[in-house]
C-alpha cells in the first residue's frame, strides 16, 4: 500500500521536477528489491473488510497490516500492540519484548546500517 501511495506521489513530483521523480523512482525501486513486501490481494481485503466491519474506527493502515500478516502466515509486530488489540488478531508489541531502551537501540542500529547501504 505505501509502495503506491509513493508511486503517487512520484507522479506529483514528475509535473513539476521529472529529474527529481526518477531520483524517486529509483530509491522506491531500490527500497522494494531490498525488502520482502508483502501482496495486498483478494484474500488480504477479505480480511480487511471483516476487520473494518467489526472495528470501523480503526486505523485502514492498521487494519491492512493485521489483515495482511494472517493471510501470509505471520503475526505482526509492532510498537504500539494497543491500536491492533481491538481488531482481535495476533499481535507482538515489540515495547514489551524487547523493552523501550532495546528497541530504540535497534532502531538506531537498523538506521545507521541502512545509511551506509
Amino acid at each position: 500500500m505505501k509502495d503506491l501511495l509513493f508511486q503517487a506521489g512520484i507522479e506529483i513530483t514528475r509535473k513539476q521536477d521529472s529529474a527529481k521523480a526518477e531520483e524517486l523512482e529509483a530509491w522506491l525501486n531500490k527500497i522494494l528489491a531490498s525488502y520482502n513486501v508483502l501482496s495486498a490481494d483478494a484474500a488480504v481485503f477479505r480480511v480487511w473488510a471483516r476487520l473494518k466491519h467489526l472495528q470501523s474506527g480503526t486505523s485502514m493502515k492498521d487494519d491492512l497490516i493485521a489483515a495482511t500478516a494472517p493471510v501470509h502466515r505471520l503475526t505482526a509486530v509492532t510498537r504500539n500492540a494497543s491500536d491492533f488489540a481491538q481488531l482481535g488478531e495476533p499481535v507482538r508489541d515489540m515495547n514489551r519484548e524487547l523493552g523501550k531502551r532495546a528497541h530504540r537501540a535497534l532502531l538506531k542500529g537498523a538506521r545507521g546500517s541502512s545509511s551506509a547501504a
